[in-house]
């Protein structure tokens, strides 16, 4: 990347994204999988896996603060030493993480039965059929994992084609993104921390496909950002601007346009509401996935995740590459519309049957018949130290 220029040879950006593409492959549904089933073992007595959302809230506070922190220095720097400066210190960093995950990233002790050797290839192809058979395998699946992939493709599309023209559209300069990505990222850290424990509050059930629609990059966000810049059109180049230069020297560090003051403050307080929404789904998300998916076809699961939205996000990024060009907003209705099909689908998933259900509610029959087993041994005198089985 820090070989890139504004007009860069088309051949190298295809290199760039074929090795970031095949190394996301290899990646994908690996971290996911191994903290699902490492927390089955060390967590068995967290009913209804609150305690999971809890701790997937922590998580998400620390990957939000350290975003937060990088964001200004990164854009300062940028602007003193040149992107080019900083993808080098980037690539430097990734190795050292990469090393840590390396040497830290590793089963629980009791998890002996995840430390297998390594399959056959037959055995590659067998969980990946797998995976996919249990993707159709009901309708409580079918609905809910491609409703949540088709959200998360319409997020693609908002990330890749949108978000930062839209930013340095109305920002102009790498400081000035920055230190606005820095404020909407702010109530984040602390929106992750809680999310968890306000996510006990709430059943998955009704609430998940709800939080969806109204998150970050959910379909009202969209229709919410489209009206934004229907009533505030991008400012025109001559448009007076705001300049601020690094103290004592000469280098100019933030440009912004007088017109855009007003749009950015109303994209902040959007932001600012919307971003509990997008924090409780991901949490309520985490706790139906956790038992929804069996262990055994998890991390193919997990990998198809990233497949089927790119699946799902080749068209829309074909089609609204070509309408951005005419109309932001237009896009951004088209997207909530879309967003909003991958909600209703998430709804209709979580009415359907459990698949686990059968198996729980026999659970908890023997449960039942285990104490009251030991109540009616107890008055009769016996020891009632017996095991459940």
């Amino acid at each position: 990347m820090s070989l890139v220029t504004p007009n860069p040879p088309f051949l190298l950006l295809v290199l760039i994204y074929a090795m970031m593409g095949f190394a996301g492959s290899q990646q994908s549904g690996a971290m996911g999988s191994w903290f699902d089933n490492n927390w089955q073992v060390a967590m068995p007595e967290d009913e209804g896996r609150k305690e999971y959302g809890v701790f997937q809230g922590k998580l998400g506070m620390l990957y939000w603060i350290t975003n937060t922190l990088v964001l200004i220095p990164g854009g300062i720097l940028a602007s003193i030493f040149g992107r080019p400066w900083v993808f080098q210190i980037q690539a430097i960093m990734c190795i050292v993480i990469a090393i840590f995950c390396l040497r830290y990233v590793k089963n629980l002790p009791d998890t002996a039965e995840f430390d297998q050797k390594r399959p056959t290839m037959d055995e590659y192809f067998s969980l990946l059929k797998e995976g996919v058979q249990f993707l159709f395998s009901s309708s409580y699946v079918k609905y809910l994992l491609v409703g949540t992939m088709l959200v998360n493709s319409c997020i693609s599309v908002w990330s890749n084609l949108i978000l930062f023209p839209m930013y340095y559209s109305y920002l102009v300069s790498d400081v000035a993104v920055a230190t606005f990505r820095t404020i909407v990222m702010l109530p984040l850290v602390f929106y992750s921390e809680r999310s968890g424990v306000w996510a006990k509050k709430f059943k998955p059930r009704k609430w998940m496909s709800r939080f969806r629609f109204l998150q970050s990059a959910g379909a009202l966000f969209f229709w919410i950002f489209a009206i934004i810049m229907f009533i505030f059109p991008v400012p025109s180049q001559d448009s007076p601007m705001i300049d601020y230069f690094l103290p004592g020297t000469e280098i100019l560090i933030l440009k912004v346009p007088v017109d855009s003051l007003l749009p950015v403050i109303i994209m902040i307080s959007v932001f600012f509401v919307v971003g509990i929404f997008y924090q409780l789904a991901n949490v309520l998300t985490g706790r139906v996935f956790v038992d929804a998916i069996p262990n055994r076809v998890r991390n193919g699961v997990y990998s198809l995740f990233p497949t089927v939205v790119l699946l799902l996000s080749m068209p829309q990024i074909a089609f609204f590459g070509w309408l951005v060009s005419v109309s932001i907003p237009l896009s951004l209705i088209l997207i909530g519309i879309i967003s909003s099909i991958g909600c209703a689908m998430i709804h209709k998933g979580l009415q359907q049957p459990h698949p686990l259900q059968d198996e729980w509610d026999a659970e908890s029959e023997i449960e039942e018949g285990t104490d009251l087993l030991k109540e009616i041994s107890e008055d009769l005198g016996f020891d009632p130290d017996f095991k459940s089985d």
